[in-house]
């Protein structure tokens, strides 16, 4: 059995199982409105989210020579990269309609 990473960060913060199904405080409720600036806000956020992946992850040394690890970032990468393209279309869809 593969020993798991332990960290002093003991908590949510660090529970994969707290990111893949998050409390209800990050489900949408009634009070959550959209406005004409949330779809470039939320682009611009996932561009730094690539590039902060890229700049310190994916070009580490440990990733660079570790294709497991490598492989894995790549495809935290390319979903990254889904989602910064679905939030385009749906702003470009919203503006252009």
């Amino acid at each position: 059995m593969e020993k798991k990473y332990n960290s002093q960060m003991d908590g949510p913060i660090m529970n994969k199982e707290f990111w893949m199904n998050p409390p209800e405080l990050n489900k949408p409720n009634s009070q959550d409105k959209l406005n004409s600036g949330h779809y470039l806000e939320l682009i611009d956020r996932l561009h730094i989210v690539m590039c902060n992946l890229n700049d310190h992850c994916i070009q580490h040394p440990v990733a660079k020579l570790d294709k497991k690890i490598s492989n894995s970032l790549n495809k935290a990468l390319e979903e990254i990269w889904d989602a910064y393209q679905e939030v385009g279309k749906l702003d470009y869809k919203r503006n252009n309609l």
